[in-house]
């Protein structure tokens, strides 16, 4: 992602700072490796509290992935779920990271 990319959605936030389309645009762009991973955690759940639609709480699973917290991931791709059951994507990320709390078998 460009800088510019990072420079405009942080200019949407100081524009419309009670939107939370910027927050979860900019977390987005703070997801890509080598980005910071828990700015990109704080920004999604501030557009989850601001607007707790599914897919901000599937962009909050996806950063806290992301950010090495699979627990956090689970219970936001719980609600996401929840608000958008037929959601194919959120129901195969949910699947992937309930396997990650699986005891390996021998």
């Amino acid at each position: 992602p460009s800088a510019g990319a990072d420079a405009a959605f942080r200019r949407v936030i100081e524009l419309a700072p009670h939107q939370a389309e910027g927050y979860a645009a900019l977390a987005q762009v703070q997801m890509f490796p080598g980005r910071d991973q828990q700015e990109a955690v704080a920004l999604a759940r501030t557009a989850v509290q601001l607007a707790p639609t599914a897919a901000h709480h599937h962009i909050f699973a996806t950063a806290c992935w992301n950010a090495g917290d699979p627990a956090s991931s689970l219970v936001a791709l719980e609600q996401a779920l929840r608000l958008d059951p037929a959601n194919g994507r959120y129901r195969d990320d949910y699947f992937r990271v309930r396997q990650s709390f699986q005891p390996l078998q021998p």
